[in-house]
């Protein structure tokens, strides 16, 4: 099994933050704020290849381009209290979801950010919402596998325990078991 570096962010802290809503704030909770430890004005985590801000949202096909093969996405976007809802639930089985290679966007409200997972940038919410013609307003989740094909597309609660056996019926996951 590889290593990874997951970022520092408390999910006690996190699920404040998922609760309050936060609307425009931009990068991690308060709470968290010095734990990335990143130059003012981006949003890289330590020793990270990751995108200024400045770079996703000139060239978001970059980021794009640059997970592909990496990670699988989980996009959520619609109503603060249907995202909010979903986004407690993914954080209560976040070993599970990490384990399988997951970045959690929240691309709602105009603002993209990542809730959980390796990285700390995401590309805008507009770039996430036409690459995986998501409706703004309504609650949608894409799970996106790590070719960058939407694999499964839900418009309400989407069970951790369900996300991960999608991703465990598919191919490449399979294979990664296999290859343990």
């Amino acid at each position: 099994m590889h290593a990874r570096r997951h970022l520092p962010f408390v999910a006690g802290a996190l699920t404040a933050w998922v609760a309050c809503g936060s609307p425009g704030a931009v990068g991690p909770p308060p709470e968290t704020a010095g734990a990335l430890d990143a130059s003012p004005g981006t949003s890289r985590a330590p020793g990270s290849k990751e995108a200024s801000a400045t770079d996703l949202s000139e060239r978001p096909e970059a980021w794009f381009d640059e997970v592909r093969w990496q990670q699988r996405l989980l996009v959520v976007t619609g109503p603060s209290d249907e995202v909010e809802a979903q986004l407690a639930a993914l954080l209560e089985a976040e070993e599970v979801l990490l384990e399988r290679d997951l970045l959690v966007i929240n691309a709602s409200e105009g603002v993209s950010r990542v809730v959980l997972g390796v990285r700390s940038d995401a590309p805008p919410s507009a770039a996430l919402h036409a690459r995986y013609d998501l409706e703004p307003g309504r609650f949608t989740i894409a799970l996106v596998g790590l070719d960058g094909g939407v694999k499964e597309r839900r418009r309400e609660l989407f069970e951790p325990g369900d996300i991960a056996r999608v991703i465990d019926a598919m191919p490449m996951r399979q294979s990664e078991l296999r290859g343990r």
